[in-house]
């Protein structure tokens, strides 16, 4: 059986410390979940920031304890993937774990307003109208704005406005294809079905800046 000066020798010995001094930053943040409890609820960005703070008040005023890097890496455990790349946007070339705890915060204050401007507006301020990389982009901003404004407003938007919305952000010859797609299912529009055949059409296509020319890819 151990006795006590065995059982202090080990809990105090130095290969035991040595494990904590070798947590990579790619495991703190799993190594952490296992010493503090994030809140079983995401941060889904439905809400305002403020309010997602004030339900789990404890779990934040704990974080308050911690060194910077590991309330950071607290903060992104408790983010969904919707609002982690949001989040990311506003720093494109900046690992957010790098980044400080405060600075985080309130940017998701800032970007989760309290009002139903937010998912009106946000969307076309991170992209505006004709400027996206790709239709792929563009189909999933604007699903993540959707999202927002279903949950704030507990209102489904329907099909048919969401196709509407994506056509007005296309530029020739993929708007045509759009108009084409559209007149044929005009009595049964899915957006799912809609966003596959528009960006598989789109991996055959160039769009025109001018909106003029259309050449197929060989």
């Amino acid at each position: 059986m151990a006795t006590n000066s065995d059982i202090k020798e080990e809990s105090t010995s130095p290969s035991k410390f040595s494990d904590f001094s070798i947590i990579n930053e790619d495991n703190l943040a799993d190594f952490l979940k296992k010493q503090l409890t994030i809140p079983q609820m995401q941060f889904f960005g439905g809400t305002p920031f403020t309010e997602y703070v004030d339900k789990n008040a404890v779990f934040f005023s704990q974080l308050e304890n911690l060194k910077e890097n590991e309330k950071t890496a607290y903060l992104l455990g408790c983010l969904s993937d919707e609002v982690y790349k949001l989040l990311k946007l506003s720093r494109p070339n900046t690992a957010l774990a790098s980044c400080k705890y405060s600075d985080l915060v309130d940017d998701l204050t800032k970007f989760y307003t309290e009002t139903i401007k937010y998912a009106k507006e946000y969307s076309n301020l991170l992209l505006p109208n004709g400027y996206y990389t790709d239709n792929k982009t563009l189909h999933r901003m604007k699903q993540v704005e959707w999202k927002s404004l279903e949950e704030l407003t507990s209102e489904k938007i329907p099909d048919l406005v969401k196709v509407i919305i994506l056509f007005d952000y296309y530029k020739e010859p993929v708007k045509s294809i759009a108009e084409r797609y559209i007149q044929e299912h005009h009595n049964n529009l899915n957006l799912t079905d809609f966003i596959t055949h528009m960006e598989t059409e789109s991996l055959f296509i160039n769009e025109s800046s001018d909106g003029k020319k259309c050449r197929r890819k060989k």
